[in-house]
């Protein structure tokens, strides 16, 4: 942000990352300083100028900037900023926001230039099936004057055998064999409508043209455009709900495993703690209480109460005995008996309730309720263990040694720094190892069924000439991702990840995680593949043929063949013929035969 006297503002690390600049040191500095004195930046200040000088809306504009001798594109957006003055609102300040679209327009170049090559080698195979269909044509008309030919020769033959036996057959007229003719004639036609051999019998021309058939290294690739990138992360995660209490590293610091990253502050989790140890502690009494119930204040309290209602009630029935035998001697009246008989009567049921209560004092520790409270206790104990645990990972220590990789804010996210809160399970940051290296790029879904693990993998890049680099495809994803390289409204894009193998020290030296690479995957490999020019193939409604040349009686067979890849010129014959054997070219007319 550069204010209306020409003062920088504000400038984000990303930006001073794109023209290698010290953030602190332009801070506060003239814009013309920082920007006009510098060699290639003339059309990005001309449009902060413009911006500051016309005051009019939001414009996008495409700059070319050049940064440590390479030119960069850049796409840059100039809006203002502006406060309320007397109601009215005033700009004070021109917001540039731009954006390094190099490799995007690259990418779009190659991608133009991959368009046009494809569109020159379709017309050159369109070429070359029009080319095979003709020469299949020629040979189609060649085969059929073959074949008239033959059978001419062949009447030929036979006529003149009849004309000379006709002629020494005459004087046998009077015995009647002029049958003999009618069965020469029937011969002579069942030979005439006979179908031509597959193998053709022909002399071959002088100027009969052949290829010997010889194994040959034929591979298929795929081209492809990534970036080099750690060959191993490890994502560091909360392991409780906290917040950072001590920030320990920074973005880019290296580490070695077992390195404190942080502290986190655990003073929520002790209460938790405390809080769990006293609920472990009271149902832990309860148990117990249930475990020694029997001999317990509970059961006791009821044992009293029952015998007591037990002697009350035998004296009762003591009392109703002999009320009842003073009454059978007239000695008390009756109403005196009724009463003993209601008072016994109403010790009985105490002493039924008495019982009662015994039973269900006693079943309160039965066998459920024992094994519930101790259920409970474990989990209460259980609880109290992962607490305890957690307050033992009030440090997060670095699992493998490597680059400290801050993991970029979400929307609504801080970044990281101490007093962020964070979640259990939260990713924190990563941990690269750039002890390997591995190159990760994406793939269509034209051709991502092509690419398997372990296949063979070349890799050459501009930030490391002169090198090709060997590796091998070790993860194809099942999943498209988002089109990262080939711009919005593409393909499917599916990310492939390619170790590099055998890197010496000298190697690692050169190469830097982050720099782009071309990835040639080879896709089929075949090192003895037998190969011939598309031109000598014959497209047939019954299949794909070639021509074979004997060497030992010199025809030319018609030999049914299964074909694989297919290149430019030539295509690979997977079944058909063999080693050594001889295939004619099409430029050769074969001769009419007889000839």
């Amino acid at each position: 942000m550069v204010d209306f006297s020409g003062s920088i503002k504000i400038a984000n690390e990303a930006a001073c990352r794109i023209f290698d600049i010290d953030r602190d040191a332009v801070i506060g500095q003239s814009f013309g300083e920082t920007f006009i004195l510098y060699e290639g930046f003339d059309e990005f200040t001309q449009i902060v100028l413009d911006a500051a000088m016309q005051r009019t809306s939001v414009v996008r504009r495409v700059s070319e900037v050049r940064i440590r001798g390479e030119v960069r594109s850049i796409a840059i957006t100039t809006s203002y900023l502006s406060s309320m003055h007397d109601g009215q609102p005033q700009l004070i300040a021109v917001i540039a926001v731009f954006t390094d679209i190099t490799e995007v327009r690259e990418l779009r170049e190659a991608e133009l230039r991959l368009a046009r090559e494809n569109e020159t080698q379709y017309r050159e195979l369109q070429k070359a099936y029009r080319n095979i269909e003709s020469t299949n044509a020629a040979l189609s008309q060649m085969m059929k004057k073959v074949k008239v030919a033959r059978g001419l020769s062949i009447v030929g033959v036979v006529g003149l055998f009849l004309a000379v036996a006709g002629y020494y057959l005459q004087p046998l007229d009077p015995f009647s064999l002029r049958p003999l003719d009618a069965f020469v004639s029937t011969v002579v036609s069942a030979v005439s409508d006979k179908e031509p051999d597959e193998v053709v019998a022909v002399t071959p021309a002088p100027n009969l043209q052949t290829m010997v058939v010889t194994p040959s290294l034929f591979h298929s690739t795929i081209s492809l455009r990534g970036h080099l990138a750690p060959g191993h992360i490890v994502s560091v995660i909360s392991p409780v709900d906290s917040h950072i209490k001590n920030l320990l590293v920074k973005n880019g610091q290296p580490v070695k495993a077992g390195d404190r990253l942080m502290e986190l502050d655990t003073e929520k989790i002790q209460i938790e703690y405390r809080q769990a140890e006293v609920d472990y502690i009271r149902k832990l009494e309860y148990l117990e209480t249930l475990e020694d119930w029997e001999n317990g204040t509970e059961v006791a309290d009821a044992q009293r109460r029952f015998r007591r209602a037990k002697l009350s009630l035998d004296d009762s029935k003591k009392q109703l005995q002999r009320s009842n035998f003073l009454l059978e001697q007239g000695i008390i009246p009756s109403s005196q008996q009724e009463q003993a008989q209601r008072s016994y009567e109403g010790q009985l049921l105490d002493f039924e309730a008495a019982a009662q209560e015994l039973v269900s004092v006693k079943n309160q520790a039965n066998a459920d309720k024992r094994r519930v409270a101790a259920l409970e206790v474990e989990n209460s104990r259980s609880q109290l263990e992962k607490l305890d645990e957690k307050l033992t990972m009030s440090t997060v220590v670095a699992p493998i040694s490597g680059i400290i990789q801050e993991v970029s804010a979400g929307q609504g996210q801080k970044a990281l720094n101490a007093g962020r809160s964070l979640t259990q399970g939260e990713q924190v940051l990563n941990i690269a190892n750039f002890e390997q290296i591995s190159v990760s790029t994406t793939v269509d879904e034209i051709d991502v069924g092509k690419i398997k693990a372990e296949q063979l993998a070349w890799i050459t890049g501009p930030g490391f000439p002169g090198l090709r680099l060997e590796g091998k495809v070790t993860q194809v994803a099942s999943r498209a991702s988002g089109n990262r390289w080939g711009g919005g409204g593409g393909l499917p894009q599916f990310e492939i990840n390619v170790a590099l193998d055998g890197l010496s020290a000298a190697h690692r030296d050169v190469l830097r995680v982050g720099m782009s690479a071309h990835v040639t995957i080879v896709t089929y490999n075949q090192p003895e593949a037998l190969l011939v020019p598309i031109a000598a193939v014959e497209q047939r409604h019954n299949g794909t043929w070639v021509q074979v040349l004997n060497k030992e009686t010199g025809s030319i067979e018609h030999r049914a063949v299964e074909l694989g890849f297919t290149t430019l010129d030539s295509v690979e014959v997977v079944k058909g013929i063999g080693h050594g054997e001889e295939v004619v070219l099409p430029e050769t007319e074969l001769p009419p035969a007889g000839m």
